[in-house]
C-alpha cells in the first residue's frame, strides 16, 4: 500500500439484531455503518471486512444476512475465512461431540497437513447442522464475486482520488521484498 494509506479491519458477525464486532462487543447494525461512514470521509483509509462461513449454527437465512451487510457496507475487500475447528477450542469439541466433522478428517493427524487452516478457502471441515456443503460452497463463491467487485471500486478511486494504481504498487513492493 503506498505510504500514507491505512488499512482499518473491522471483524463482523451478524446476531440477529446486532453485529458481533471487534472482540464481541455487539453494535446495532446501524452503529457499524455510522463508523464506516464517519471513515469515508477519510478516502485514503482502506477498509476491510472480516467474514468467517461455515459455523455449525450457519444457515441460508444467516448466510443471506452476512451477504446483505457485505452488499451494503461501503468496505473496499472482504476477508473470508472458512470456519477451521482447531483443537483445544469450544468449536473443535461441539464439532466431535455432535459429529460435524466431514468424513475425510482425520482429527488425530490435523497438525500433519498443509491444509488445515482457516486460510484455506478451497475446503470445508465441517458440515453446518442446516447447510450442506454445496450450499455453503455457492455462498463461499458469491461472496468472492463480491469481493472482486469491491476490490474493483477501491482500485478505482484510489486511481480517481490520489492518481495511485494500486496493482502497480503491489507489484513493486512484491519485487523489493
Amino acid at each position: 500500500m503506498p505510504p500514507g494509506l491505512l488499512s482499518v479491519a473491522a471483524y463482523l458477525r451478524e446476531k440477529g439484531e446486532t453485529v458481533a464486532c471487534v472482540e464481541q462487543k455487539h453494535l446495532q447494525r446501524e452503529e457499524i455503518f455510522t463508523v464506516v461512514a464517519a471513515l469515508r470521509r477519510h478516502p485514503q483509509l482502506a477498509l476491510v471486512t472480516d467474514f468467517v462461513i461455515g459455523m455449525p449454527e450457519d444457515t441460508r437465512e444467516s448466510l443471506e444476512t452476512s451477504c446483505r451487510l457485505i452488499a451494503d457496507l461501503d468496505t473496499d475487500d472482504i476477508a473470508l475465512s472458512i470456519a477451521t475447528p482447531y483443537p483445544g477450542t469450544e468449536l473443535f469439541e461441539q464439532c466431535k461431540r455432535d459429529q460435524l466433522f466431514l468424513p475425510d478428517m482425520e482429527l488425530d493427524r490435523l497438525y500433519e497437513t498443509d491444509w488445515y487452516s482457516h486460510a484455506n478457502l478451497s475446503r470445508f471441515y465441517l458440515e453446518p447442522y442446516a447447510l450442506d456443503i454445496d450450499t455453503l460452497s455457492a455462498y463461499r463463491d458469491r461472496i468472492f464475486s463480491m469481493r472482486k467487485a469491491k476490490i474493483a471500486a477501491y482500485e478505482e478511486r484510489m486511481r480517481t482520488h490520489f492518481g495511485v494504481d494500486v496493482n502497480a504498487t503491489i507489484a513493486s513492493r512484491d519485487i523489493a521484498v
